[in-house]
């Protein structure tokens, strides 16, 4: 543990692994300065931030959509009405949904189905569940950058890059669709954990 770290214990009182993760919080520094100087009605002139999904420029009419096209059920949609475990009528749908657009080879059950705050609370609740501290998943690069923070500070796993360009017969952006390009990049990044020591626990695809 690094010389910072132990401070943090002894002067806040903190476990050894929540201070660990303090090095995780310099992103979010990052993120919450950022989104300080982003374009609103007040800020006509400030950034407009692509490194999330989300636009400021929609918020309107997103707005306005959810305001004329939705309505509130205060005892199914407030509190825990439903569940701690989301909306079944969501579940419902998102069964129904999956199962028609994939085109799934088994039937999608609606109780195999978890909703989660977001992105970065599915990440944090898989890696959590699947892998042991130090174990690895391995994702194609380029990949959203939050992803390490999902994957790191709580369950403390290893990410594991493929890369492409060292790929044989790698030529371009395009081969990131070619399947044998992409298996190739998996077993080289599969190599490198092993000779690493590093159990890997699973494959993330990212688009």
């Amino acid at each position: 543990m690094e010389m910072s770290t132990l401070q943090d214990v002894s002067q806040y009182g903190l476990s050894n692994r929540a201070a660990g993760n303090i090095h995780h919080f310099l992103p979010w520094d990052m993120l919450e300065d950022t989104r300080k100087k982003l374009r609103s009605p007040n800020n006509p002139d400030g950034l407009v931030f692509l490194g999330v999904a989300e636009n400021p420029l929609l918020y309107k009419d997103v707005t306005n959509f959810i305001r004329h096209n939705l309505t509130v059920s205060p005892d199914d949609q407030y509190g825990y009405g439903v569940g701690p475990r989301g909306s079944p009528r969501l579940k419902k749908a998102l069964a129904s949904f999956f199962q028609d657009s994939f085109h799934a080879e088994r039937p999608v059950l609606e109780k195999e189905i978890l909703i989660f705050p977001g992105v970065a609370g599915v990440l944090d609740a898989l890696a959590w569940s699947i892998c042991a501290d130090g174990e690895g998943i391995i994702i194609p690069v380029p990949f959203w950058s939050g992803i390490s923070q999902g994957f790191g500070e709580r369950a403390r796993v290893v990410m594991i890059p493929a890369t492409y360009q060292s790929v044989e017969g790698y030529q371009g952006l395009d081969d990131l669709f070619d399947p044998d390009i992409n298996r190739k990049a998996l077993e080289n990044a599969l190599q490198k954990a092993t000779k690493d020591k590093v159990v890997v626990r699973g494959v993330m695809l990212c688009r």
